[in-house]
């Protein structure tokens, strides 16, 4: 979608099948504004035989309508430096279709990290199985000596309006050497572990789980419950590399009903 009518420059792109629903925004870097995990199979229906009365809507876990409120992005750091994508504006260059999976490339972002450009590309694989492939790839830099960190990030909830749903019992869980888990109190509590194999969230409420795994290499793994004030969960891969053309971070989201892969 463009906007043709305002000619702000803003451009979105929306993907729906049976297991997702999404929003990519240009403006904001390709950012995820918008997450619906269909897959969870959650009973939406209106009147007054029903617990929701008017509340038809289906429950999000990653809704950016308002400033500081859920996204999935990327920070990128070096020299001291540390940016987010999210403040960034880029246009989709391409979309191209297979069987079971849809590929979004971006335009790169060009990035100053206190003297060290680099020009960073986001493409994204949505698979139809709720599955959710996300590539960072350097384009270019100034300096292909240095190094550069990539915080993959998701700060996410649950709810229907503008404002979260209480999240006390959503369960947050770094699966690594040694398996870490706290369950969501409003204490602004973190746990961070290197080589992790995942990280993860269960929403008991809508009963779905969201994984986000490093691909290719391990990757540290950092989770942080929010506060009253601030009630997001926060679930981050951290990864270092070389800022050198070609190389890439990848990281992949899956979204499934039910709890944690080992839980079940």
């Amino acid at each position: 979608w463009r906007d043709i009518r305002f000619a702000s420059g803003k451009q979105y792109l929306w993907y729906i099948d049976g297991n997702l629903r999404l929003t990519i925004d240009m403006n904001r870097g390709g950012s995820i504004v918008d997450l619906r995990p269909y897959v969870a199979r959650v009973e939406k229906f209106t009147g007054i035989d029903s617990p929701h009365l008017y509340d038809g809507s289906y429950p999000y876990i990653v809704q950016a309508h308002h400033r500081n409120h859920s996204i999935y992005t990327c920070w990128v750091s070096s020299r001291g430096f540390r940016v987010p994508l999210s403040s960034r504006r880029t246009r989709c260059s391409d979309v191209s279709r297979e069987e079971g999976l849809v590929r979004v490339e971006t335009e790169p972002v060009l990035l100053d990290l206190n003297g060290l450009v680099v020009r960073l590309r986001t493409n994204y694989i949505i698979h139809s199985d709720g599955t959710l492939m996300v590539e960072r790839e350097i384009v270019d830099s100034s300096d292909r000596s240095a190094q550069i960190t990539l915080e993959e990030e998701l700060t996410g909830c649950w709810g229907t309006t503008d404002y979260p749903a209480d999240m006390r019992g959503v369960r947050l869980r770094l699966c690594g050497e040694d398996d870490q888990e706290l369950e969501f109190s409003y204490l602004g509590r973190e746990l961070e572990a290197p080589n992790v194999r995942w990280i993860g969230a269960y929403i008991p409420q809508i009963d779905c789980s969201l994984i986000l795994r490093p691909l290719e290499e391990p990757a540290s793994g950092w989770i942080e419950e929010g506060y009253l004030f601030k009630p997001f969960f926060t679930l981050k891969l951290i990864k270092t590399i070389a800022a050198e053309k070609g190389n890439k971070v990848i990281s992949n989201l899956l979204l499934e009903k039910g709890g944690f892969p080992d839980a079940r």
